[in-house]
C-alpha cells in the first residue's frame, strides 16, 4: 500500500477512490454499475471520478448521518466509539 498523498485528491481512478473510502474496488465498481455511485468521466482510456461527487452519493446512501459524522467515520482511529470525545475535543 502506498503512503498518503501530501495534497487533497480531487479526481481519482476507481482504485484510488475505493481506497479513499475504505471499500474494496470490486464493491465500488458494483455500486457504479448499479447506479448508486456516479459513472465517472472517461478521459482517453482512463475513467476518473470526482471525489466530492462520490462523497455526496455515499452520503445519500447513509441518510441518517450528518456531515460531521461522515467526516469522523472516515478519520482513522475514530470508528471505535470515540466519536463523542472527538466532537468535544473539536469544540
Amino acid at each position: 500500500m502506498s503512503a498518503p498523498l501530501p495534497y487533497p485528491v480531487l479526481w481519482a481512478d476507481s482504485e484510488t477512490v475505493a481506497r479513499l473510502f475504505c471499500i474494496p474496488e470490486s464493491t465500488f465498481r458494483e455500486h457504479v454499475a448499479e447506479g448508486r455511485l456516479p459513472q465517472g468521466v472517461k478521459i482517453g482510456k482512463k475513467r476518473l471520478w470526482r471525489v466530492a461527487d462520490v462523497d455526496e452519493a455515499l452520503a445519500r446512501l447513509l441518510p441518517n448521518q450528518n456531515d460531521s459524522d461522515r467526516l469522523i467515520n472516515r478519520l482513522p482511529g475514530l470508528r471505535d466509539g470515540s466519536k463523542e470525545k472527538a466532537r468535544r475535543d473539536a469544540a
